[in-house]
């Protein structure tokens, strides 16, 4: 068995990162904000998209009963 599994890496000799690789550090630091930031912002975009799509539907069954008691009054005075 076969278990746990081997990392790729297993056995390798593992250098010190090059200088362009350090140098990048800074840059993946900012690269993870802002995904952050990102996912902030889209989970607040949802969040108003849901709430806005809830109270169309909610306005939508306000407007048909209104609709409905329009009806009712219309005929009630056609008599």
């Amino acid at each position: 068995m076969n278990w746990p599994p081997k990392s790729a890496w297993a056995g390798k000799n593992l250098s010190a990162p090059k200088p362009e690789t350090a140098a990048l550090r800074p840059l993946i630091g900012q690269l993870q904000e802002q995904k952050r930031l990102l996912a902030t912002e889209n989970a607040g975009l949802l969040k108003r998209l849901i709430d806005a799509e809830r109270a169309v539907a909610r306005l939508e069954k306000q407007n048909a009963k209104l609709v409905q008691d329009i009806s009712v009054v219309r005929r009630l005075s056609a008599t």
